[in-house]
């Protein structure tokens, strides 16, 4: 069977690519990467440099009426990890000092992404939702979650 369409690597990759070239972004988060989900539960000991984004697929579904052709909807999750040993708050909210936390990274993620087409050519990708994934006195992780809307044919 032929498949003509984009990997879920390459998607994965473009949004890491589309991520670490924004102007924002690149100038604060220091880790860009794919999270290996056999490993996610050890984020804070395989993440050396934070703020990170990670980036994973999540699953997906495929629509199409047409024998050899179907759109697929992929959730892609972008995890945003910020660590801060000066307060419990502070991986959060960032200091006072001006550092950015995990909310300004939720929030830059959705500038640099919803609606963007990855540099490629996608049907959609938009912000589907945000979730708490883990938060300590050093540690504060988010998940904005993407759904990623492509074109494939098989035959």
């Amino acid at each position: 069977m032929a498949y003509t369409g984009y990997t879920i690597e390459q998607i994965e990759d473009a949004m890491i690519s589309t991520l670490s070239d924004d102007e924002t972004l690149a100038g604060y988060v220091k880790t860009f990467d794919r999270l290996p989900w056999e490993r996610s539960d050890e984020v804070e000991k395989l993440v050396r440099l934070f703020p990170a984004l990670l980036v994973a697929y999540a699953g997906g579904e495929d629509r199409g009426n047409v024998n050899t052709v179907a759109d697929h909807n992929g959730r892609f999750a972008v995890w945003c990890c910020a660590r801060n040993l000066r307060s419990p708050s502070a991986a959060a909210r960032g200091p006072v000092s001006g550092e950015r936390g995990v909310y300004d990274l939720i929030k830059d993620v959705l500038s640099c992404l919803h609606f963007s087409n990855l540099g490629l050519s996608i049907i959609s990708c938009r912000s589907v939702r945000v979730v708490p994934l883990a938060a300590s006195p050093r540690i504060a992780i988010f998940s904005r979650e993407f759904e990623v809307r492509w074109r494939y044919n098989y035959s």
